[in-house]
């Protein structure tokens, strides 16, 4: 049987590159069920720290969350971190069956533009958020 010879799609390099980073990051936790491997942080951050545009953000997150990889347990926001457990890093055989081609190039054309925007709206906000608490603190101490 012959193998193709096509490299992966830059998403899923993305993909692995975002997992691998959380893992780096990630620590065991104990629950009931048993133990949990959890990354506890600013998702955003680490993409940037990855050099990554934001979109990767969502388009990112989105196609591990499709491939079974990771799963948000707290939604974070301002100064809350978000926890994900990471359950299985991501293959291309995963990603091949989470994202048939047809399927992602409608999808990124449809909600590519306003899930971008939408991003770097929320980006833009948290940052003046920090911002905005740091001025404050300033201000408060002279």
């Amino acid at each position: 049987m012959a193998t193709s010879s096509n490299p992966p799609p830059a998403l899923y390099k993305h993909c692995k590159a975002i997992y691998d980073k959380m893992m780096e990051r990630a620590h065991q936790e104990e629950y009931e069920d048993g133990n949990m491997i959890v990354y506890v942080g600013f998702l955003t951050n680490l993409i940037q720290e990855l050099a990554l545009s934001n979109p990767y953000y969502t388009f990112g997150t989105q196609a591990l969350k499709d491939m079974g990889c990771i799963r948000q347990i707290q939604r974070g926001g301002g100064r809350t971190h978000s926890r994900w457990e990471l359950i299985k890093s991501p293959t291309e055989e995963l990603f091949k069956l989470a994202n048939p081609p047809d399927a992602s190039k409608a999808q990124l054309g449809r909600k590519g533009n306003n899930a971008m925007v939408q991003t770097q709206i929320t980006d833009l906000n948290n940052r003046l958020t920090v911002l905005e608490k740091a001025v404050s603190e300033i201000e408060n101490v002279s």
